[in-house]
């Protein structure tokens, strides 16, 4: 007979939703695992009153059973507390949950599930009472705050009966499928059907996932279960996910710039230097000319006319040097101002990027996502 272990996610008075009981023995990697299928029965949670979603969903090593609902929905042992109200935060907002149970599929010949119950969620009371109240009053800044309880394989749970008329072939789950999804109408029917296929199927010692009640179809599109039932779905569907790209960065124009023009500048810099080189011979020939003409005007002495030709074609020759290092500073000016104003513009959105990453919001997104939204909790 199959021994399971309490799982309690959630949030308490003051502290915000984390693991509140776990497994003694769940590694790093498993909890990630387990928590990609609670965040995805998590979403939209103001759905939630009155619509719990149940999910089984399993690995080589471990099978777990649990639901997602509000806390006031887990019946009268959590609602009936005379020391705390434990289904509402300090600032009176009603707590939504995931409880369940999980359990060791090493040594276990076959696995039996616990029943559906639709919303009979009494198998889920005791322990949420147990485990939140044991951590309502806790701060942030204490250390248990971070540390979920260690729970024990010990509780022995009710296991569904698989009915004769299982073999149906509209309820046959997706077990194979990593990029696919099937999807089926979240009526009470389908929900018992493919709750006992699932059961069949890991009693056959197949890996399951399966979740039922989500708010919307892409709740599981975009989620991790390769079954599921949605409000929003009429009829059985498969959808194939469409794995997403990383987009290749489109280079800026920073490093359009910087990239070529090494290149094209080694390929003609032996012709550049070639008419440098003339140019600079040209505007002391003209100079020394014109130094000339000058003394011929003045009508000086043999040696002044050298003087003269010689200081002129200097002249000449620094002019054009002057000429070229203010053309060379204006086209660095020109070049460097647009880039400066690229570097803001890119430090800025960055830096809202990396805000929005973070989860900080400016003001205006975040008045306008609370009156969006239901509970507040998004």
């Amino acid at each position: 007979m199959s021994r399971w272990a309490a799982i309690v996610y959630g949030r308490t008075y003051e502290v915000d939703f984390r693991l509140l009981a776990l497994p003694h023995d769940f590694s790093r990697a498993e909890q990630d695992w387990m928590m990609a299928h609670i965040q995805t029965m998590t979403r939209l949670p103001e759905d939630l009153p009155g619509k719990p979603r149940w999910a089984v969903f399993n690995n080589d090593k471990l099978c777990v059973v649990g639901v997602a609902c509000m806390a006031r929905d887990l019946g009268s042992q959590v609602n009936t507390n005379d020391e705390e109200d434990i289904t509402r935060d300090q600032r009176g907002r009603p707590l939504y949950t995931f409880v369940g149970y999980c359990t060791r599929l090493e040594g276990q010949d076959v696995v039996k599930i616990p029943d559906y119950f639709s919303q009979n969620l009494s198998l889920f009371s005791r322990p949420y009472h147990q485990y939140v109240f044991a951590n309502w009053r806790v701060k942030s800044y204490d250390s248990r705050s971070s540390v979920a309880i260690s729970t024990n394989y010990q509780d022995c749970l009710p296991i569904v009966e698989i009915p004769a008329d299982l073999n149906r072939t509209e309820f046959s789950l997706n077990v194979a499928e990593d990029d696919a999804v099937y999807l089926w109408c979240d009526r009470e029917e389908e929900r018992h059907y493919l709750w006992t296929a699932a059961a069949d199927q890991i009693r056959a010692g197949n890996n399951v996932s399966l979740c039922l009640g989500l708010a919307l179809r892409n709740n599981a599109i975009n989620g991790v279960f390769l079954n599921a039932t949605a409000a929003d779905v009429t009829a059985k569907e498969k959808i194939i996910r469409i794995q997403e790209r990383t987009p290749v960065p489109l280079p800026d124009s920073a490093s359009k710039l910087s990239e070529p023009t090494p290149n094209l500048q080694n390929s003609g810099s032996g012709k550049h230097k070639i008419v440098f080189i003339l140019l600079q011979v040209s505007a002391g020939i003209i100079g020394a000319i014109g130094g000339f003409l000058v003394a011929k005007i003045l009508k000086l002495g043999t040696a002044k006319v050298a003087v003269y030709t010689f200081v002129g074609g200097v002249i000449a020759w620094i002019l054009l040097l002057l000429a070229f290092a203010v053309n060379l500073l204006v086209k660095n000016n020109s070049s460097v101002r647009p880039r400066f104003h690229q570097n803001d513009r890119d430090s800025s959105v960055s830096s809202s990027n990396q805000n929005r990453m973070l989860g900080f919001r400016d003001k205006t997104e975040q008045d306008s996502a609370e009156e969006d939204d239901f509970m507040e909790w998004r």
